[in-house]
């Protein structure tokens, strides 16, 4: 699923189910209400080798009351979580950028996971389930909500706690993404340029353009 602009004012805007091995969701301009899922991979079975895709999406869900999820995955192993911005801007305290559970082997590298609420704040990065996570770092983690992120059963206030508990996202940051305006998620945010790692999978961005061979920067763009 590549390179498609999609408005969604209900259920899902991508929606995976019982996927098998190298699926690719690549550069995917989503566009989403609230009290949805920008992109969501339930029971997707991939193995060492053949593992999946998600990179270069942008997700930005507006202003609403329900709970809305960027990027969700469930039941799913072996997939590669790549170079994605997630912007959620709704009122909502249950709204999550970044959510995974019942998974494993899963690798979140290079991503902006925002929340910029007006009126309350979600958390980043959900992830309840420690076994999940195979590597997560180089990621942009930011939240205007009491709590970044939280991980296994535990709330975390900040990202040196996140790192504390979970050992991970040792070079991730958590600064304001930068949009102007929160729709576009183009970054001008001068602490997110060069802050990424290479990885070979993702050659390119969302527009096209390719990236450093030595220091990429974080998110779609």
């Amino acid at each position: 699923i590549e390179s498609n602009k999609i408005i969604s004012g209900s259920e899902k805007a991508i929606y995976l189910y019982y996927c098998r091995y190298d699926l690719k969701v690549l550069k995917n301009q989503i566009n989403i209400a609230d009290n949805l899922t920008g992109i969501d991979l339930s029971q997707c079975i991939s193995s060492a080798g053949q593992e999946g895709l998600v990179a270069n999406n942008s997700i930005y869900a507006g202003d609403g009351l329900g709970t809305t999820l960027g990027i969700l995955l469930s039941s799913s192993t072996y997939q590669n979580i790549y170079n994605n911005s997630v912007h959620i801007s709704t009122s909502y305290t249950y709204d999550k950028a970044f959510e995974v559970y019942y998974a494993s082997s899963i690798n979140v590298v290079n991503n902006i996971f925002a929340i910029t609420s007006k009126n309350g704040g979600g958390v980043a990065y959900y992830a309840p389930n420690t076994s999940t996570i195979t590597t997560s770092n180089y990621n942009n983690l930011y939240t205007t909500g009491n709590y970044l992120a939280y991980w296994d059963a535990g709330n975390l206030k900040d990202l040196n706690a996140l790192k504390t508990a979970s050992g991970k996202d040792v070079n991730s940051v958590s600064v304001h993404p930068g949009f102007f305006p929160d729709t576009n998620l183009h970054s001008a945010s001068y602490w997110l340029d060069n802050k990424g790692t290479v990885l070979t999978q993702v050659s390119q961005d969302i527009d096209g353009d390719l990236r450093s061979l030595s220091t990429p920067d974080i998110g779609s763009d």
